[in-house]
């Protein structure tokens, strides 16, 4: 079923006839449509394209991914955003239209299922406008692969942080139900993202639970692996692809080995002070139960020590197949860099900032059989102050399909004039430079791209 045409008739007050309204040619229905500005655009637009068929037509098309970013705002008292929302979806789903096949992921937010404080007296209760509302989206998102939940409470001037936890205290269990309530309806689901950004995360074990047999993506921000979540986390065994940020390395350990079939690992640890031993074991436990990584990240902050060459060469053995490798360690050395050279064929992009123990003797050595990383497109070392300018000049010359580099500033003078004879230009690292694998883009703003024409890079 079509959304009704826009043909209504009209009375003339002057004539006392009967005349058709004027209707707006589509093409200008499609600029006005374009033009639409603002936090609620997507609504608006999503609003426009049920009123007609032409209507239909020109608004859809505009949508693009964005019905995927409803966005959470903490500053949308009554959760306005996500109740339009679920009444846009609602009618779209009764005139049969496309808006709800759509929709693949979804945002949670915990700020609003709570109905915010005018006083420092008052507490926030619990919304069930807003819980309808998310119930309503889910049951006509017949694609829904992934959850993203945000654990904040609502903002509030006259509250400190410590005192949020306490204002909606009442809450948490209404919370809880709601969670057990919605994910009997999320029978498609494979991915899980938690932004957490409050103490309260009781409930995240049993979202985790529900999804088990099933979570192949994880994206954590700030989330304690408390035993519960632990355990939840030990039953996830078709795990292909994490990203945990801001949790200590050694919550994690103690569940790879019940992802076997992990392809992609990224971990970021801002808190804890790390020894050798404790660094070494993350990156031996990945390298024992998970033998298909193609992608492996590590980062700490504050200049950590991290894990040795020689786990890092167990890991290399281990998983034969990498293509992306990334690491801040003091402790990789020219061992770690051979294992690499002799191992991994396969291997995309390199980023090791602050590598400073690696030189690149190894490059007045023969290279392995498949020649220096042959499908090389992304390197970085920068701050790696010891790595040989000939190490350097030599990966560029060789890898032919290398597009983007970033180097000590040691080495720009030295190496910059080969690198712009091989169609090289020093810019600035834009959107597009994939910024996962540096936590912290401020260790450099420039890098070296290679000039592309016509699509074919010169």
């Amino acid at each position: 079923m079509e959304p009704k045409q826009s043909s209504p008739s009209t009375t003339s007050a002057e004539h006392g006839i009967i005349e058709e309204p004027p209707i707006l040619p589509p093409e200008i229905v499609r600029q006005i449509f374009s033009n639409l500005k603002g936090r609620f655009r997507t609504l608006d637009l999503l609003a426009c394209s049920l009123t007609c068929t032409t209507w239909f037509h020109e608004a859809f098309p505009l949508l693009g991914d964005d019905l995927q970013w409803i966005h959470c705002s903490v500053f949308d008292d009554d959760g306005e955003t996500i109740t339009r929302f679920a009444e846009l979806i609602t009618e779209s789903h009764r005139l049969r239209l496309p808006h709800c096949d759509q929709i693949t992921q979804l945002n949670i937010s915990v700020a609003y299922l709570v109905n915010r404080p005018l006083s420092m007296q008052e507490d926030g209760k619990f919304c069930d406008t807003s819980a309808k509302a998310y119930r309503d989206i889910i049951r006509r998102a017949p694609n829904l692969r992934t959850l993203y939940i945000f654990t904040r409470w609502p903002r509030n001037s006259f509250l400190s942080t410590r005192d949020w936890d306490r204002c909606y205290d009442g809450t948490k269990n209404q919370i809880l139900l709601f969670f057990e309530s919605i994910m009997p309806l999320c029978n498609s689901i494979t991915g899980l993202v938690f932004f957490c950004e409050s103490g309260f995360d009781t409930f995240i074990s049993h979202v985790i639970e529900s999804v088990a047999d099933r979570l192949e993506f994880l994206k954590t921000r700030h989330l304690t692996f408390n035993d519960a979540t632990k355990r939840a986390l030990c039953l996830c065994h078709s795990m292909r692809d994490v990203d945990i940020r801001n949790t200590k390395y050694r919550d994690v350990t103690p569940v790879l080995h019940c992802w076997q079939y992990l392809e992609k690992f990224c971990i970021y640890d801002s808190f804890s002070h790390l020894d050798i031993a404790e660094a070494d074991r993350l990156a031996i436990e990945l390298g024992t139960y998970c033998p298909n990584l193609v992608e492996v990240v590590f980062q700490q902050c504050n200049d950590d020590v991290q894990m040795s060459s020689q786990a890092m060469c167990y890991l290399l053995g281990r998983c034969p197949n990498l293509t992306h490798l990334g690491a801040t360690s003091n402790q990789l050395d020219d061992r770690f860099l051979r294992a690499l050279a002799n191992g991994q064929p396969h291997l995309e992009r390199l980023i090791l900032p602050k590598c400073i123990g690696i030189i690149g003797h190894l490059v007045k050595e023969d290279a392995p059989a498949w020649g220096w990383w042959p499908e090389l497109r992304q390197l970085v070392l920068v701050e790696c102050e010891s790595v040989l300018p000939e190490f350097v000049e030599r990966l560029v010359r060789e890898c032919s399909k290398l597009k983007t580099v970033a180097l000590p500033s040691t080495l720009e003078q030295i190496c910059g004039k080969l690198l712009v004879q091989l169609g090289f230009r020093l810019e600035h690292c834009d959107e597009d430079f994939e910024f996962c694998y540096v936590t912290d883009p401020w260790w450099f703003d420039m890098m070296w791209q290679r000039v592309e024409t016509d699509n074919v890079a010169i």
